[in-house]
């Protein structure tokens, strides 16, 4: 029995509450995903993330919606949404854009899930030159 709650705890609870809220999600066709957390020592409270999906799965985020609203406005081509790119030894999804972000407002994901943000100028300069083919 835990005798506290910390912010390490709520992690792997986090993790935990989403894998439990998968299959549901999965029932009505929606993307469920527990948010960030405020708590105490013996209280936590999480938001939860609602959304609906696309044809292909993608949960539609509003970071997602974000790109396709604004990605000409930053240089950024529509079509780099959801394509994956290597740099460094990594692959990188395009998921959203964070418009109040001034330096780094590209969003990307990990195959793992992680999320990292990038600058425009990067993802200009990576993504086209090291799309992943993801036939081969």
């Amino acid at each position: 029995m835990i005798a506290k709650l910390d912010k390490q705890f709520l992690k792997e609870l986090r993790d935990d509450i989403d894998a439990a809220l998968a299959p549901l999600g999965a029932k009505h066709g929606l993307s469920l995903k527990a948010g960030n957390a405020a708590f105490s020592e013996t209280t936590a409270t999480f938001k939860l993330q609602v959304c609906l999906k696309t044809s292909s799965g993608e949960a539609i985020t509003q970071e997602r919606q974000n790109y396709i609203a604004y990605a000409d406005t930053y240089g950024l081509k529509p079509e780099w949404l959801d394509q994956t790119f290597s740099s460094e030894s990594r692959v990188f999804k395009i998921v959203g854009l964070l418009p109040r972000r001034s330096k780094n407002p590209v969003l990307c994901r990990t195959e793992n899930g992680k999320e990292y943000v990038f600058s425009v100028e990067l993802v200009k300069l990576l993504a086209p030159k090291y799309f992943v083919d993801k036939s081969a």
